[in-house]
């Protein structure tokens, strides 16, 4: 059976487009809140001891970190208010995409 080539063009012409706009033009809400969920994540790698556990529910395939330990969002739940780290007795380095968590109002890190 061969390959019919136009019909996978044909194919290709009707759903990348969609997707592509799908992609491009995500809601603003939910473009930030994804670069806010890689900050996180990249704040949990760069922790090297966690000795109560305080990031076990920071899980790298969730997409919702309203939930997570430590992390309070807006009202809206669509970007990241408060990290509160504090008492967590954490070792390692603040990760430079903490910047990347622009509507942080509060961060408590001591012990």
């Amino acid at each position: 059976m061969a390959f019919n080539w136009m019909r996978s063009v044909g194919f290709l012409q009707l759903v990348l487009p969609s997707m592509l706009w799908g992609l491009l033009f995500l809601p603003a809400s939910q473009s930030a809140i994804t670069e806010e969920v890689f900050a996180l994540k990249e704040i949990k790698k760069a922790i090297f001891e966690d000795p109560l556990s305080r990031l076990s529910d920071w899980n790298v395939d969730d997409d919702d970190p309203c939930g997570w330990s430590g992390v309070s969002c807006s009202a809206a739940r669509d970007h990241v208010v408060t990290l509160d780290l504090s008492h967590s007795f954490l070792e390692g380095f603040l990760a430079p995409e903490l910047g990347s968590l622009k509507f942080l109002q509060e961060l408590y890190a001591s012990y």
